[in-house]
């Protein structure tokens, strides 16, 4: 074992009773406990424990909007402005005093009849699209695809246009293309039309663009050439103006280009020719990699809320108080200690300035906090529901920590299945416990192992001595045995875990307080819940839980 000198214990003496003085100032009064408060802190802790999956999530969505970016040709889009203009009213229609101004319901009206079949036909046979290869051997969208597959198994989802004839199909289906391609807006609140087309290339997006506007300065000249034949002052001058600018803006249509000669018999005159755009309009990346960014992290953080929602381990000293409404005495971190499997039995004095130390030390402050209304508070028991999660780590430190500022301390080993304590602290011990209780012999003659100077070790039992079930710590003798240790110092008792035996609750009753040891992120809520009922059945006198194996100073 290791010892340390004079000077040694004089720091640890300090450190205990500035630890002592910070937590009686630091004190306050808890609000009543509610589990269903979440504070922001844990819900930081939660993304900081699943901050991979975060990450994984946002780098699929990620991974996944570059795939379709990379896999989808980007489209372009042009678009040209026509403003309209009052129609011109003939000498009956001025005289009956009718107005010629426009109104927002013409507006509206007129786009509808630029994405109108009609025009849209116009420019699709004029400039033969159906054989076009934006529109030939097109491969089927998502939403076919999905229904091409379920009408397998879905008859009724099964098209009905049966009876079109496949090069009617095929027009149908290359003319949808194509106006799906095609958007009118108005320009805020004026009469300007905005007409858009979005095409693979630039050059074809421009010339479609002018094209169908093209189709619509045709469309109101039409309209006036067949009123000037129905006229009965038709004249002969008049009509070969208006079939000049009709076979001009037919000329348009066919070449996509906006000729520069105005067009006074229409009711629209285009202000801005459509011009091939300089970058691509579709798909748009800054605003396909942030939508695929925000969608990750929604997905991340609803993995991790439900993850934490369904998860009942223990892992915040928070948690402990919501749900139990008892206080977390410490968080003891995570030690790694280099050519060692676990944590040393004297680490507190072996490394005064180690976090586990410190932590400790907080805790037997906290501890001693907790009973200073008791005059008897001098046996402790250190308690966990499970094996492995580091009570008798807790206990053996706490009686080194106690030895180390000069008050007389014994260690028991009361877990007589698994002697931890025992095995490395006394391996050559030739009595314990477990022989006085089988042999019936007076355990006030059993005397403690000189482990250091101010420290004794009572082992659960010998090496050569097999674990015996029927043995009950329960005894009167027993309790005698505890009495007789504490006239003299502290008793800190290193009980079994009380999943795997009784004797937990049947030697609580011979001490003056009890401490539970909870492993972080092990232990689950019921488990602890279980424990605390059961101590509390058993008369345990549970100061506190020690929050083993938890954050580390750093708070990782």
């Amino acid at each position: 074992m290791n010892y340390m000198d004079q000077a040694g214990h004089e720091r640890l003496r300090e450190a205990a009773a500035d630890d002592a003085i910070f937590s009686s100032k630091a004190r306050i009064t808890l609000p009543e406990h509610d589990p269903a408060l979440v504070s922001i802190g844990e819900m930081l802790q939660v993304l900081r424990r699943g901050k991979w999956i975060v990450l994984a999530c946002l780098g699929v969505c990620l991974g996944v909007a570059g795939v379709y970016l990379y896999r989808t040709p980007p489209e372009y889009s042009a678009s040209s402005q026509v403003i309209l203009e009052p129609r011109r009213l003939t000498s009956q229609e001025a005289a009956a005093g009718i107005s010629a101004a426009l109104d927002s319901a013409q507006a509206e009206s007129q786009m509808q009849v630029v994405k109108s079949e009609r025009i849209l036909s116009i420019v699709f046979d004029t400039l033969d699209l159906l054989h076009a290869p934006e529109f030939v051997h097109r491969e089927p969208g998502l939403r076919q695809r999905l229904t091409d597959a379920l009408s397998k198994f879905l008859p009724a989802l099964k098209p009905s246009g049966g009876q079109q004839s496949k090069p009617d199909e095929e027009r149908l289906i290359a003319f949808e293309a194509f106006s799906n391609r095609v958007s009118v807006r108005r320009i805020g609140q004026s009469y300007v039309l905005e007409i858009s087309y979005r095409a693979l290339s630039p050059a074809q997006a421009a010339r479609l663009t002018n094209s169908i506007t093209a189709a619509y300065i045709h469309s109101q000249i039409e309209q006036k050439v067949a009123a000037a034949r129905r006229g009965a002052e038709f004249l002969e001058d008049r009509f070969a103006v208006l079939r000049q600018e009709e076979q001009t803006a037919a000329d348009a249509i066919r070449d996509g280009a906006i000729p520069a000669m105005p067009f006074p018999d229409s009711d629209a005159r285009v202000i801005s020719a459509a011009r091939e755009p300089l970058g691509k309009s579709y798909p748009q990346n800054a605003i396909v990699l942030v939508f695929a960014a925000a969608v990750g992290l929604l997905i991340g953080c609803g993995i991790l809320a439900v993850r934490q929602s369904l998860d009942r381990r223990v892992r915040t000293a928070s948690q402990i108080w919501r749900h139990f409404g008892l206080p977390c005495l410490s968080v003891l971190p995570v030690t790694k200690r280099r050519g060692r499997n676990r944590v040393p039995f004297d680490l507190v004095v072996c490394d005064a300035k180690a976090p586990f130390s410190q932590a400790l030390r907080s805790a037997y402050t906290s501890i001693v906090t907790a009973g200073a209304r008791q005059t008897t508070f001098r046996a402790l028991g250190v308690v966990s529901w499970r094996t492995g999660e580091g009570k008798s780590t807790i206990a053996g430190n706490l009686a080194h920590f106690i030895a180390a500022t000069g008050e007389k301390a014994v260690l028991i080993d009361a877990d007589l299945q698994d002697p931890a304590l025992s095995e490395v602290l006394a391996p050559e011990a030739t009595a314990g416990l477990c022989e006085a209780l089988g042999d019936h012999a007076d355990l006030i003659a059993l005397k403690p192992e000189t482990l250091r100077r101010d420290l004794g070790f009572v082992p659960a039992r010998s090496r050569f001595e097999p674990y015996r079930p029927n043995l009950f710590l329960g005894a009167p003798q027993v309790g005698r045995f505890i009495n007789h240790l504490r006239d003299s110092g502290d008793v800190i008792v290193d009980l079994p875990a009380m999943v795997r035996s009784p004797h937990a609750q049947a030697i609580c009753g011979f001490l003056d307080a009890v401490v539970l040891v909870v492993e972080c992120g092990q232990t689950t809520i019921d488990e602890v819940a279980m424990a605390v009922r059961t101590l509390e059945s058993a008369q345990a006198q549970l100061v506190g839980i020690v929050l083993n194996k938890g954050a580390n100073r750093h708070g990782r």
